[in-house]
């Protein structure tokens, strides 16, 4: 819910004050930030469940190994987008918009 309220003082604040080509560049990018979120989310939930199951059973050395695998689990699949989307940023021309007939 903050993430959307968030998304939408940045759409009102950014197409009223900037533009509409910096509205666009928000567009884009937003669903790349949804992404790491969720991965965040994913992994820091799932780690979480994890390490509170074993310790509730008394197996604590395994909880404790779970916490230092989420997080480079984590640290590994973020590097990789962000890895990834920089190469794809590469291919994007320098100026997209002249190719468009405005």
């Amino acid at each position: 819910m903050v993430m959307s309220i968030y998304t939408l003082t940045d759409a009102i604040v950014i197409g009223k004050g900037v533009g509409p080509d910096a509205l666009a560049a928000l567009s884009i990018t937003t669903p790349l930030l949804c992404i790491l979120m969720a991965m965040g989310i994913l992994f820091g939930v799932g780690g979480s469940v994890q390490m509170s199951v074993h310790w509730g059973t008394g197996d604590y050395q395994k909880a404790n190994r779970f916490f230092p695998l989420s997080f480079a689990t984590l640290a590994v699949f973020s590097n990789y987008k962000v890895f990834t989307f920089r190469e794809y940023r590469k291919r994007i021309p320098p100026n997209p918009l002249r190719f468009c007939a405005l």
